[in-house]
């Protein structure tokens, strides 16, 4: 990590982050972020997705070895949430989208 820096470890995942949110987009679902500046964000996205569909999209995931999380807000709505590490890749974000499908 000291070899990599932090600044460079930061600037990738926010690169990762703007993949995702732009992969959620083309399926319809639109990324959470509270409108934060860019420095206020992290890797962590987060979508609500339709409860049917959700749960669904999510076991496909798991299925395929893909690490995200399904929570709930408040108001009890399903989110899909993805939390990407440096080292993961476009790739391999590409590749759970192509498992979720179309939501």
């Amino acid at each position: 990590l000291d070899r990599i820096g932090i600044d460079a470890i930061a600037a990738r995942l926010l690169m990762l982050r703007r993949h995702i949110e732009d992969k959620l987009r083309a399926a319809g679902l639109e990324p959470v972020h509270a409108g934060c500046p860019d420095d206020e964000l992290s890797g962590i996205v987060a979508a609500p997705v339709n409860p049917a569909r959700g749960e669904e999209a999510f076991k496909r995931l798991l299925d395929a070895k893909v690490s995200v999380s399904l929570r709930h807000d408040a108001k009890g709505t399903p989110h899909l949430r993805f939390s990407p590490h440096f080292y993961n890749t476009e790739a391999e974000i590409d590749q759970a989208f192509a498992v979720m499908g179309k939501m």
